[in-house]
């Protein structure tokens, strides 16, 4: 799955340095990094997508940060728009673990029925009394984004200052390493069992939904239309070649075909958020490991994502043309693939 991963971004980088490309020689000239932002915005949301646009503005790349925000805005509609219906393809065919031929009902109306149990949100770690238990997750969460913030400004002091303001790009990277370090210290000394990984989920679903809402509130239309041509183009055949990818690859994974294909293709089009939410339609539950794989799959593919997230950046720091970016992207793609096979995990389709 991290391997999938590592195939896509660098992938998705390539669509779009072609059109650059290819656009160029028809006489629009995009800035060189244009492109680039099908994978930042598709597998790294609007977040990133946001502050290293910033960045590339001071590099004279007008509106950057609109045209990020749009690109992951176009993920998130391919991570629900194509992915639920693929999902619901994978059930009908009979596909999950669950072995279930259909989507729950709630699922299709978006309402528990009233006959149904309905799921918990959560339990008391913390008496109610003292804090509330919703605080102090959040204040979890809160202290993560603290120490990142910390982390990142500390960092950049020590580093020339236009890598020092890309750092804000890589955010999310450290945010997790921190998070996952914190949470290894909770359980080692103690407090880690009051850590409700209900409540969690819930503040996750929620984030998500005021992220998708605000990705598409804050584009700028007139920006939009400007780039228009070149947005759609890159974005469709980035979305079209990033499902057949998945679907190739996910179809040949040992096991949990269907929940691993549609957990990767929620995170490589919106975010690891959006990998989960695809997820629980197929495994309403969570009762299949593939959770799990999620959380590890972003920590493996840490130091092929962070590669390339730098690399990104070669037409700025480095003066490389488009051209050289999409030949260094390549030679990653088919080393990625390439690792799949050494390590035994594409064999023959599943289904």
């Amino acid at each position: 799955m991290a391997l999938t991963q590592g195939v896509l971004f660098p992938l998705q980088a390539v669509v779009g340095g072609l059109f650059v490309i290819a656009f160029g020689a028809l006489g629009m000239d995009l800035f060189p990094t244009f492109g680039f932002f099908a994978p930042l915005g598709f597998e790294e949301g609007p977040g990133q997508a946001l502050s290293i646009g910033k960045v590339w503005e001071s590099f004279g790349f007008e509106n950057a940060a609109t045209v990020g925000l749009t690109f992951a805005a176009i993920g998130f509609f391919f991570a629900f728009f194509v992915g639920v219906p693929l999902v619901n393809w994978g059930i009908r065919k009979g596909l999950s673990a669950k072995g279930t031929k259909e989507s729950p009902h709630g699922m299709l109306t978006g309402v528990i029925p009233r006959d149904q149990e309905q799921e918990e949100a959560g339990r008391l770690t913390l008496h109610s009394g003292n804090v509330d238990n919703l605080a102090f997750q959040a204040a979890l969460v809160g202290v993560v984004l603290f120490a990142t913030y910390a982390f990142v400004r500390l960092l950049g002091r020590v580093v020339p200052l236009d890598v020092a303001k890309m750092l804000w790009g890589f955010f999310f990277i450290f945010g997790l390493g921190i998070a996952l370090l914190l949470r290894g210290l909770m359980a080692r000394i103690g407090p880690g069992r009051l850590i409700d990984p209900g409540i969690q989920r819930r503040i996750t679903g929620w984030s998500v939904d005021f992220l998708i809402v605000s990705t598409v509130a804050a584009i700028q239309l007139p920006v939009v239309w400007k780039y228009m041509i070149p947005i759609v183009a890159i974005s469709l055949t980035a979305g079209f070649v990033t499902t057949v990818v998945v679907l190739y690859l996910g179809r040949r994974t040992p096991s949990y075909n269907l929940e691993r294909s549609v957990a990767i293709f929620g995170t490589v089009t919106g975010t690891v958020s959006c990998g989960l939410l695809l997820l629980r339609i197929a495994d309403p539950d969570f009762s299949t490991p593939v959770v799990i794989e999620i959380a590890l799959m972003n920590v493996i593919s840490i130091p092929i994502i962070g590669a390339c997230l730098v690399l990104l950046n070669g037409p700025i720091w480095w003066n490389w043309s488009v051209g050289l970016s999409v030949a260094v992207f390549s030679v990653i793609v088919v080393a990625c693939l390439s690792l799949i096979r050494v390590f035994g995990l594409w064999g023959p389709p599943r289904f």
